[in-house]
């Protein structure tokens, strides 16, 4: 019998045989027994009339997981004193149908997996279970890519339920990847169920310090004035990392976040910390810039974060020093000696003086008077 058969299907089954006749023959049947789990409703019940007309009809439906073969006694008796009575065994076989979805072990799985982790690593194991014989039992997984990865980053193998990693992952890109993994039987109409599959990415230091400057000028260009003052602010200076944990702590400073460092320059600039990850690169010498001597500066900006290994983000400066008239003209004498004769004309040359002066531009224009 199938276990799709509807409540009220009814099996034939063969009719008693009583020689006598009348009254001594054949009264009536009763179901004495049958495969039923204690105190549920019957299965089955007798159906008969007269002549020999006798059947089996079912009055629930059937479910082969629970129950593959039902054994049944059907007693036929007489109308004679004593009653004699005849007895026929039935064994009812529960033919399966794919009724049953698989079922997921869990309905949702979560796993974590470092970002660094090569395409090819296995990530978890899915298991689904279908009770259903054969074909109708077998399962096989697939990712639901309308609902979930459509990037492919994740595979299924269809047979075994194993989750694999199909391409490299970036958690500063993604933290996070939810897939929708569906389990198929092998039905001429399969039974479909899914889980969610929640992957975290863990974290590796795989990114550099990042360093930008805001140069705080009305142009934006990297330059200062000779005629700054100590402590003046030359640009405003940013540091990030992608990386978890990611942050400047200051200048010379250790630990788990961004240690900031700054190199060159003579001495003649410093870094100051104004809040989480900012800082200002700031004039520090006690004496003022002098263009004469330094066009520009050179300056290195230095980021280590706390990784292991740590890693290193670099920006070189070249700060171009403006010029101010700060310089005097200077003569090449002292004094300069000259010998005339009395009778040379006006208009004679007497000599030639020269005074140079090291600013440019109209600062650097010498006039004589």
């Amino acid at each position: 019998v199938s276990e799709l058969s509807p409540p009220g299907t009814a099996f034939r089954l063969p009719a008693a045989r009583d020689p006598d006749a009348g009254r001594f023959g054949t009264q009536g049947y009763a179901l004495l027994e049958e495969g039923g789990a204690a105190g549920e409703p019957p299965l089955f019940q007798l159906r008969y009339g007269r002549p020999e007309a006798l059947e089996l009809v079912l009055l629930r439906r059937l479910d082969r997981e629970r129950a593959e073969a039902h054994r049944l006694v059907v007693e036929a008796w007489d109308g004679g004193s004593p009653r004699r009575r005849g007895r026929l065994r039935v064994s009812v076989r529960v033919l399966d149908e794919n009724d049953n979805a698989p079922a997921f072990s869990r309905g949702e799985y979560r796993a974590r997996l470092r970002e660094d982790a090569p395409p090819g690593t296995a990530v978890c194991r899915l298991r689904a279970t279908d009770p259903d014989l054969g074909a109708n039992g077998e399962v096989r997984y697939a990712i639901n890519r309308r609902q979930s990865d459509p990037d492919g980053y994740f595979a299924v193998e269809e047979r075994s339920g194993v989750l694999l990693l199909r391409r490299p992952l970036d958690r500063e890109a993604r933290a996070l990847h939810r897939l929708v993994v569906e389990a198929r039987d092998g039905g001429a109409q399969p039974e479909v169920s899914s889980a969610l599959v929640s992957v975290a990415v863990l974290d590796v230091n795989d990114n550099r310090p990042a360093i930008r400057l805001l140069y705080l000028t009305e142009s934006g260009d990297p330059r200062v004035s000779e005629g700054a003052r100590p402590g003046d602010y030359v640009a405003r200076v940013s540091v990030s990392d992608a990386d978890e944990g990611g942050g400047a702590e200051g200048a010379g400073g250790g630990g788990g976040g961004i240690a900031l460092a700054l190199l060159g320059g003579d001495g003649a600039f410093a870094l100051r910390p104004a809040g989480a990850g900012i800082f200002f690169l700031c004039l520090v010498l006690l004496r003022r810039l002098d263009r004469e001597r330094a066009e520009a500066h050179r300056l290195v900006v230095e980021a280590w974060d706390g990784g292991s290994p740590r890693r290193r983000g670099r920006l070189r400066v070249s700060v171009r020093v403006l010029d101010e008239n700060d310089n005097a003209p200077a003569f090449s004498r002292g004094e300069y000696r000259a010998r005339l004769r009395e009778d040379a004309p006006p208009g004679t040359a007497v000599c030639r003086l020269r005074a140079t002066d090291p600013d440019l531009g109209a600062n650097g224009e010498v006039r004589y008077a």
